[in-house]
């Protein structure tokens, strides 16, 4: 059973997205919010992109729990 529930502000712990940022991606690309809980266990997190701007939108991507961190 997971300890995430939809809504949870949370930080994704991976490797791709810590490139990302090392060569100068957005700082903050690991934050999001649990968007779906799959019955694998995978949680899907929702990542704003652009935020505040008028081209906000969100992207979402698939991560195991072991991976992920509520903030």
């Amino acid at each position: 059973m997971s300890d995430f529930k939809v809504g949870d502000k949370v930080l994704v712990h991976n490797e791709g997205l810590a490139m990302i940022r090392s060569l100068g991606g957005p700082k903050n690309n690991h934050h999001g919010t649990v968007a779906e809980i799959w019955d694998d266990g995978m949680i899907l997190v929702e990542f704003p992109i652009n935020k505040g701007t008028s081209e906000e939108h969100s992207q979402v991507a698939p991560y195991p729990p072991n991976e992920v961190e509520k903030r």
